[in-house]
């Protein structure tokens, strides 16, 4: 199997203990709050700084959330590569890639998850509006189409796969049906979500082999 790209969004080295405390900071407001609902005084009270050290390490309050917001949109995405770097591991046949395939979807799309995926259609929503924050969750989502293009690729180096469709065109799909889901997160009547499993597991049979 291809080597997956590894996690590497903990932040780059050398970075000033004071903007990562302050971008820490924003990161769990994130957590409950939106991003319009951040006050740069609700960060600086507990930071117990002033607003000339926030601006020493940000061009602006917008930029520290935005930061912010792709810190925590890159550890899904390193919670993601992490799932499929233990699974391309440790398979060596056709169905168990695609048990460990449909294992990572039945965990990413469990119901108690929506909230996470709302999070990560709200920040993928704010970059279409916001080039500054687009460029910088490119990023990141390229990793994790990459890191799915690997495992795809991988599969069909072995013959796991069918050659008959682009590795990265699959992954893109991959993504597509999961933060998908969400539109199902807001309805009153959910879809099963054994019959939902059951269905991706069917469709990448049916795509990909």
């Amino acid at each position: 199997m291809a080597r997956l790209v590894r996690p590497t969004a903990k932040g780059p080295q050398g970075e000033h203990p004071t903007r990562l405390m302050f971008i820490d900071l924003a990161v769990t407001q994130l957590e409950n709050r939106l991003p319009e609902e951040i006050s740069i005084d609700s960060i600086l009270d507990v930071a117990g700084l002033t607003k000339g050290a926030l601006y020493h390490h940000f061009t602006d309050f917008a930029e520290l959330i935005e930061i912010a917001l792709v810190v925590r949109f890159a550890r899904y995405v390193d919670e993601s590569i992490e799932s499929l770097t233990a699974m391309a591991s440790t398979a060596s046949s056709r169905q168990e890639v695609l048990a460990g395939m449909a294992a990572v979807t039945a965990e990413t799309q469990r119901p108690d998850r929506k909230n996470i995926r709302f999070a990560r259609a709200h920040v993928l929503t704010l970059a279409s509006r916001n080039p500054r924050l687009a460029e910088k969750l490119a990023v990141e989502q390229l990793r994790l189409t990459d890191a799915l293009t690997d495992l795809i690729a991988g599969a069909q180096q072995h013959g796991w796969f069918t050659n008959d469709f682009d590795p990265r065109a699959g992954a893109v799909l991959i993504q597509a049906y999961t933060l998908g889901r969400i539109v199902d997160d807001i309805t009153t009547e959910p879809v099963d979500p054994e019959a939902w499993e059951k269905l991706i597991t069917r469709l990448i049979e049916r795509v990909f082999t």
